[in-house]
């Protein structure tokens, strides 16, 4: 990949990541920390429930 190749996909991926409720990708681990909650007594009285867990992309739609 040349320079010019190199330079340009990282200014595609600025552009994208600006679009992005919280203008970053999120970390592969992030969803982890849902997933410890829903699975401890802390989330005894959730249920039924969609959580997107995509740094707000979704809601950022409608």
């Amino acid at each position: 990949m040349s320079k010019k190749q190199r330079q340009d996909v990282k200014d595609m991926e600025l552009e994208m990541t600006q679009r992005l409720p919280m203008k970053r990708y999120k970390e592969p681990t992030e969803p982890d920390n849902v997933v410890a909650f829903l699975a401890s007594d802390a989330s005894s009285t959730i249920g039924g429930t969609f959580i997107p867990i995509d740094g707000g992309v979704f809601r950022s739609l409608f």
